[in-house]
Formats: structure tokens, C-alpha cells, sequence
């Protein structure tokens, strides 16, 4: 599969450009009672000018708001979707970290390596001693542990394990979360997005993404997901926990449910900015890419990806799925490549139906309220050294696609950025670029 997508991207016969070679020069012999009246030779033909581009009017200039902006360092492009002209760039080059950006490369890839129709399995197979069994994690994110979910209902429980499992009396499970090698906690990430309810540990077992509550998106996570979920299935088939359990070899699974398509998780993670589906994500493209199991294997693994979609990957490091981390790093250039191929792409066009959108879903609900509702079209990103919005926006006479990612930069480094204060400076920028709309200019 991999192989098919590399030659559709890549392939094709490159173009061969042979030139016109003119012959020895002839020699024109003219009688010499024979006149030439040169007056009357065709002239050579003058060429038509050529058409007048929108760019040729653009006068709408983008520098009021850097201005604005103070000591932030705007790294932007502003492309005219429809043409590919590119409007306005700033520090486009350069590779600064990403902030949830990054989700869009998760989805991107996950779309192209595992396609949409792919699902995380979640299974329950005979233990190596007899009346036991254990649970087996397969990645899913949004395993119930009963009734109530943030997630959609069309997700699957540990209820209907139970069910599958009948009467069959069980006296012991075990875990397996084998799936996942590694550290469950990146090691640059903040500890307090733990607590404040933005992230889990990452396993390949857990329920409800790891929340203490459920049905809240913001809630504290466990520091032991995989038990977690072992003890809510051994409590619900009257069993005890056993983590010294392991799968008998070559067991066929006595119960097994699904996860909701990636093109669900996808819409999912994309529109509140779910960290725990885009880590799982990133984590399945490397194991489909046999890159590894771990986080050292996501960066090989998004870089193939993104080479195979036709991206330059130069400058980028991919520490993770969902953006947290500070080790990230992206160009405006390189995220505006990628935005490129999802708008020209059919395959990966409902990409762009699980964007936030301005004054309406997700984190785009309450930011534009200047600007026509759903002008923003965009994923957002939030993180101490960056702040980011990458997508499309409506102007007068078509779209345009682009990409800003906002940095202070101090003595060389990134000193945080403030949501607070440097937001509403990123979004100024934004809504300066509407306004401008295909008149847009950097200078």
C-alpha cells in the first residue's frame, strides 16, 4: 500500500525538453538586376502582453499588524488558494515549534498511512492459566468504561466485552498493553497538562481517554490508565485483577470491539484539539510504517509520510502527535505544502470538514467575532513557546490558505508566549489578512 501511494505522489515520467537545432545557415543569392525593397518584408510580430495577474494589483498591506504585533516574530504564508500565488510570507523558513499544528500533520498522515476506514481493536483472549483471561489493548482512546462519555455514543464499552463474554465464569484478568513500548509520558511535555486535564500517559489500554470524569473534555488524568481499565473489566465480570497475567499463545480472542473509524477520530481530535487521539494516531502511523512502537519512532515515521504526500520536510522534527511537546518543529512553508496537498487532494478533502470554524465549532467558537461567522477556517495551537493557526479563510472572491505561527524570541530562544496577550495579536494578524483578502500584500 505504502509502495502504490509513493508512485502516485511521486510518480510520473519526467518531462523531456528537446530544443529546436536550425541547420547549416543556406545562402540567399539575389539577381543583380533584382531589387529587395525592404519596406515591404513583414515585420516581426510584437507578442501580446501578458494578462494582468490579481497579484499585479495587490495593495492591501499586512504591516499594520506585525506592527502591532511588538517583539512577537510572525512566521506566515498567505496563498491564494485557487492559483497558488503566494500573497505575503514572514520567517516562512524558518522551523519554530508548532504547537497543536502538528494535529494536522497527525492527520494528514493517518488518513494517507492507514487510510480512513481503519479501526483500533480492542480484544479479550484466554490468560495462561485456566478459568483466566486478559484484556488487550489495541490503541483505542475512546473505550467506554460504561454508559457516560465525552466521546461519542457510537463508541464502543467495556459493557460489550462483558456481553460477548455470556455466562463464562472468570476468575482472574490481566492486562496486556504490549502494543506501546517505551515511556508512557514524553519527556518534554508539562507536568501540569496532566492535572489540568490535557493529556494522559499513553497506553494501548486505557478508558475514556484516561479522564476521572468521563463526560468532561477537560479533566484530570489517571496516572495508571491501563489498570484503570483492568479493574473496571474485572469488576464487571466479578473477577480480580491479576497484572502477572499474560495472553495463552496463540489464543483466538473470546470477545473483541472496535474503535470509531480514523476518519471519526480524526474529526474528533481536529475540532477540540483531542492530544490523547493524535497521540494514538501518530503512534499507529509508525507501527503501519514499522518505524517502532515508541515515541522516537513518530518522527521517521511523519517524515516518510509527509515526503510521500509531497512535502518538504526540511527543518522538521515530529516529537510527537498532538503538539505538546516544545521539541517540534515545523516552517510556515512546510505546513502550507501540507495544507496545499489536503485542498488538491480528493482522498484527504474531509480533512478540512473537521477544521474549527470561527464563531462556531470547536476552539474557533468564540475567536473572529469581527469577522463574518465561519470566515476562519483553521486548526489552532497553544503552547508556551508558540502559539499557531493553520487552514483557510473566506475573503471576497475566493479563499485564501495560510499558515501563522507567532514566537517571542529572547536572547536566541523562545520565551513563553502569553495566550492572554499574544492571542488576540496573532488573531489581529488574521483578520488583517482577511480584510486585505486577495489584495494582500507583506510589504
Amino acid at each position: 500500500m505504502a509502495d502504490a501511494r509513493m508512485m502516485r505522489w511521486l510518480g510520473g515520467a519526467a518531462a523531456l525538453i528537446t530544443g529546436l537545432s536550425l541547420g547549416a545557415a543556406s545562402t540567399l543569392i539575389v539577381p543583380a538586376t533584382s531589387a529587395v525593397d525592404v519596406s515591404t518584408t513583414s515585420p516581426t510580430p510584437t507578442p501580446e502582453p501578458a494578462p494582468l495577474q490579481r497579484a499585479d494589483f495587490r495593495k492591501c498591506s499586512l504591516q499594520p499588524a506585525i506592527d502591532a504585533a511588538g517583539d512577537l516574530t510572525v512566521h506566515a504564508t498567505f496563498t491564494d488558494d485557487a492559483t497558488g500565488q503566494l500573497l505575503a510570507e514572514l520567517h516562512d523558513d524558518e522551523p519554530v515549534p508548532t504547537a497543536s499544528v502538528m494535529k494536522l500533520v497527525t492527520a494528514a498522515t493517518a488518513y494517507e498511512v492507514l487510510g480512513p476506514d481503519y479501526r483500533l481493536t480492542t480484544r479479550v483472549v484466554p490468560g495462561t492459566k485456566p478459568g483466566t483471561v486478559v484484556l488487550v489493548g489495541g490503541g483505542d482512546p475512546t473505550l467506554r468504561s460504561g454508559d457516560g462519555s465525552y466521546f461519542p455514543g457510537t463508541t464502543a464499552s467495556i459493557n460489550d466485552l462483558v456481553d460477548q463474554l455470556g455466562n463464562q465464569r472468570i476468575t482472574a484478568v490481566g492486562i496486556d498493553t504490549s502494543r506501546y513500548t517505551g515511556p508512557q509520558w514524553q519527556p518534554s511535555w508539562e507536568p501540569e497538562d496532566r492535572t489540568l486535564g490535557y493529556m494522559s500517559p499513553i497506553s494501548a489500554l486505557m478508558v475514556d481517554g484516561s479522564r476521572a470524569d468521563p463526560t468532561a473534555q477537560e479533566s484530570p488524568r489517571s496516572e495508571a490508565p491501563a489498570s484503570d481499565a483492568g479493574n473496571v473489566f474485572a469488576s464487571r465480570v466479578g473477577a480480580s485483577l491479576d497484572p502477572s497475567l499474560k495472553p495463552a499463545p496463540g489464543a483466538m480472542p473470546l470477545a473483541a470491539v472496535e474503535s470509531p473509524t480514523v476518519a471519526e477520530l480524526v474529526d474528533l481530535m481536529l475540532l477540540e484539539s483531542d492530544n490523547v487521539i493524535a497521540e494514538v494516531l501518530a503512534r499507529e502511523v509508525a507501527i503501519k510504517l514499522d518505524t517502532g512502537t515508541d515515541f522516537d519512532a513518530i518522527n521517521q515515521a511523519q517524515r516518510r509520510a509527509l515526503l510521500w504526500l509531497g512535502v518538504d520536510v526540511t527543518g522538521f522534527v515530529g516529537a510527537d502527535g498532538s503538539g505538546l511537546s516544545r521539541d517540534n518543529r515545523a516552517s510556515a512553508e512546510t505546513i502550507d505544502e501540507l495544507l496545499r496537498v489536503v485542498s488538491t487532494h480528493d482522498e484527504l478533502a474531509p480533512l478540512l470538514a473537521g477544521l474549527p470554524e470561527s464563531q462556531r465549532t470547536g476552539t474557533l467558537e468564540r475567536r473572529f467575532p469581527e469577522l463574518a461567522d465561519g470566515a476562519v477556517n483553521a486548526k489552532t495551537g497553544q503552547i508556551t513557546e508558540s502559539l499557531g493557526l493553520a487552514g483557510w479563510i473566506d475573503v471576497d472572491g475566493g479563499r485564501v490558505r495560510m499558515v501563522v505561527m507567532v514566537t517571542r524570541p529572547v536572547g536566541g530562544e523562545n520565551a513563553p508566549v502569553s495566550v492572554g496577550v499574544d492571542r488576540p495579536l496573532l488573531d489581529s494578524v488574521v483578520a488583517r489578512a482577511q480584510k486585505c483578502g486577495l489584495q494582500l500584500s507583506g510589504q
